[in-house]
């Protein structure tokens, strides 16, 4: 909701612009999916005892699984899915840190 009231007012670009990229990412709900599966994976690697080793762990899962979807026939590999996948681990790492989540 907020992105639409924040992007109601911006133009739209269909010449594969910047700003096209970042205008049809926030509106596009699989944006929001991403960040909220891997939002989840956030705040589970905040509650191991190895918080650092979680966090990277988590990272590395989240570009590795996009990187890995070309090599199927039907999946590809897009930088606006991996941004979420990361963004959405950092704010649910961030989340869990701040919370009082008991550590495993």
């Amino acid at each position: 909701m907020l992105s639409l009231a924040l992007l109601s007012a911006v133009p739209d670009f269909a010449d594969g612009t910047p700003q096209d990229l970042i205008t049809n990412s926030l509106l596009d709900l699989d944006f929001y999916t991403h960040l909220a599966a891997f939002f989840i994976w956030g705040v589970l690697a905040s509650a191991w005892e190895a918080q650092r080793f979680s966090l990277f762990a988590v990272v590395a899962i989240a570009g590795l699984l996009e990187f890995a979807q070309p090599l199927t026939s039907v999946r590809i590999f897009e930088i606006t899915d991996l941004a979420a996948n990361i963004a959405g681990t950092l704010i649910g790492f961030y989340a869990g840190v701040t919370s009082s989540i008991p550590r495993i």
